[in-house]
């Protein structure tokens, strides 16, 4: 049977034992390894690096403002304090 599962199917059954795979001990890892390695088709380590990366994966996170004022803000603070004309096409 090794091989003849769809894409999908593989990537569905590797998610669901990822889970197992991290809290497994090493002995139990490597029989996990050898049941997905006939089961999937896939190269033992890159099920390897699969099954470890699932715990490592962040869901989204929405990174804070880094900054105090907007790319606006400086670009008029920058008009003000500039010797030209403000409403130079070079400062545009």
């Amino acid at each position: 049977m090794k091989g003849n599962l769809p894409m999908n199917v593989r990537r569905i059954i590797t998610a669901k034992m990822a889970k197992g795979y991290k809290r497994a001990s090493k002995r139990e890892k490597g029989k996990i390894l050898d049941s997905l390695e006939q089961l999937t088709g896939f190269n033992r380590v890159y099920l390897a690096r699969r099954l470890r990366s699932f715990s490592s994966r962040r869901k989204g996170k929405v990174r804070k403002r880094r900054y105090k004022y907007s790319i606006e803000d400086e670009r008029a603070l920058l008009w003000i304090k500039s010797p030209y004309d403000p409403f130079s096409p070079r400062l545009i």
